[in-house]
């Protein structure tokens, strides 16, 4: 007991939904003990099991035929004793835990399409797509021509060995206090195996 930590009790929920999904079921109900709520607070217990029953029974399976594609779990309903005040708190770290988690889900079914499928336009049109679910959110796609005049020639290089356009993203989240300053997260977004020159020798 005195070396439980959340990460063993992600583990812990993490396997409950693969073994449930083994059994092919598609609904389950999750019993979250008093020690767990006591250990962590309610409002990270029920943020952490989210993300970890999450995180353990996403599948993709896109390109299998019907007959192999694995049961998907349709619903997980989460058990606990909670006073009002826990309840409200316990509930709050779900919501936020169903936030993330279908962000990262989202995110890795991204990553799983084919690049023959998930060419720059069509990540660029998921982009919107997420723009439009939120008010405070907004999407903008720079095209190439927009790209070159702003002098990214770096960008346009590694794009170049590609038969489809460059499209550079940009989202801005507007939900911050006015006199909160921004912040700037900068990352890739490689559609296809953006490749580069060995410098190995060719027998090594």
């Amino acid at each position: 007991e005195k070396d439980f930590n959340i990460k063993i009790w992600k583990q812990a929920a993490g396997s409950a939904a693969v073994v449930v999904q083994g059994k092919k079921l598609d609904n389950f109900v999750f019993f979250v003990p008093s020690k767990v709520l006591s250990a962590f607070g309610p409002k990270k217990t029920g943020l952490e099991s989210v993300c970890a029953l999450s995180a353990a029974e996403y599948i993709f399976d896109e390109y299998k035929e019907k007959e192999s594609r694995e049961t998907r779990i349709r619903r997980i309903s989460l058990l606990a004793d909670l006073d009002a005040g826990s309840k409200r708190n316990f509930e709050k770290g779900v919501e936020e835990g169903v936030k993330i988690a279908e962000a990262v889900n989202l995110v890795r079914s991204l990553g799983n399409t084919s690049p023959s499928e998930m060419i720059p336009e069509r990540l660029a049109s998921e982009a919107m797509n997420i723009a439009k679910s939120e008010k405070k959110l907004s999407a903008k796609i720079l095209s190439e021509l927009e790209i070159k005049k702003l002098g990214m020639g770096c960008f346009l290089g590694v794009s170049s060995g590609s038969q489809h356009e460059a499209k550079f993203i940009i989202f801005e989240y507007r939900g911050a206090k006015k006199t909160e300053r921004p912040t700037v997260l900068v990352g890739k977004g490689i559609t296809f195996d953006s490749g580069g020159l060995s410098i190995k020798p060719s027998d090594f």
